[in-house]
């Protein structure tokens, strides 16, 4: 199901983007870095499809006839390889994803494993026994947490090093909603097309717990939300972390700045709202 990876390279693509804004100088290396979080994205992404066909399978969901095995090939049902070849492909998958959070373990902490294992556990346990987000109406809600704060949200931590709690890793989470937003959609909307067959089965997906008609509703608020948290930053910039010298003769206090058109609209110690462009002047001055 190759067709659906570009979705794990735009989630790539957004957190490199919040990283370049973020950073004052970005090192050539930082592109270099961004393209490995993009493969890893992709492999983990292919892992999860290798696991659900492996999981549907051995709990009877994925059958001939079933919509999964009519819109795309399935590697088990359709014999393209075997149950001992598809977990080989799955730890390898696993496996190099593995060896780049270690990299990235060293760049920038411990807490890049947060990110990791939080996925994998929601990739495994969206299908597996005995959780199945799927069959509790959670798995669309778990797959737009994965696609914003997870993906985009651990790409700008990796690329900038920003720790839980900085207001910088905090408006990432935040921009990421949007765009997970527009994936939970889709993928209601694909299980309101499957609807018919997963009520029989059951698989109580949301659809099938809500039913189409509120379905639709929810696909609706989330597209007209989506629009809204698009244009809600508070500032047109936020410069952070910065020796901010402020024309009196004081001492210099490190401070974040907030810039609304021209003008410097508020000067505090941690700003918590978001800009639509922030910078981090952390060891830098910045003065009027």
């Amino acid at each position: 199901r190759s067709y659906v990876f570009e979705m794990d390279f735009y989630a790539g693509m957004i957190g490199m983007l919040l990283a370049l804004q973020f950073l004052i100088e970005p090192n050539s290396l930082m592109f270099y870095d961004g393209g490995i979080i993009v493969v890893g994205l992709i492999l983990a992404h292919a892992a999860n499809n290798m696991l659900n066909d492996f999981f549907d399978t051995l709990h009877g969901v994925d059958t001939k006839g079933y919509p999964r095995t009519e819109y795309g090939p399935h590697a088990l049902i359709d014999n393209l390889i075997s149950t001992k070849g598809l977990m080989i492909a799955i730890f390898l998958c696993n496996l190099v994803d593995l060896i780049i959070a270690i990299y990235f373990y060293q760049k920038v902490g411990v807490e890049i494993f947060y990110f990791v294992f939080a996925g994998l556990g929601i990739s495994i346990f969206y299908v597996a026994k005995p959780i199945r987000l799927k069959n509790l109406g959670l798995g669309e809600l778990a797959i737009g947490l994965v696609y914003g704060p997870l993906m985009v949200g651990g790409t700008f931590m990796a690329l900038t090093g920003e720790s839980f709690g900085s207001p910088a890793l905090n408006n990432a989470f935040l921009i990421s909603i949007p765009f997970g937003l527009t994936v939970m959609t889709m993928s209601i909307g694909k299980h309101m097309d499957k609807y018919e067959a997963d009520y029989a089965k059951p698989i109580y997906t949301l659809p099938v717990i809500i039913g189409v008609k509120w379905a639709s509703r929810v696909c609706q608020f989330t597209i007209i939300l989506f629009f809204i948290l698009t244009g809600c930053a508070q500032y047109d910039v936020i410069i952070r972390n910065g020796n901010v010298y402020d024309g009196s003769g004081s001492s210099p206090l490190v401070a974040d700045i907030a810039i609304n058109g021209d003008q410097i609209v508020k000067i505090q110690s941690e700003i918590a709202d978001r800009g639509k462009k922030e910078i981090n002047a952390q060891g830098m001055v910045v003065s009027p």
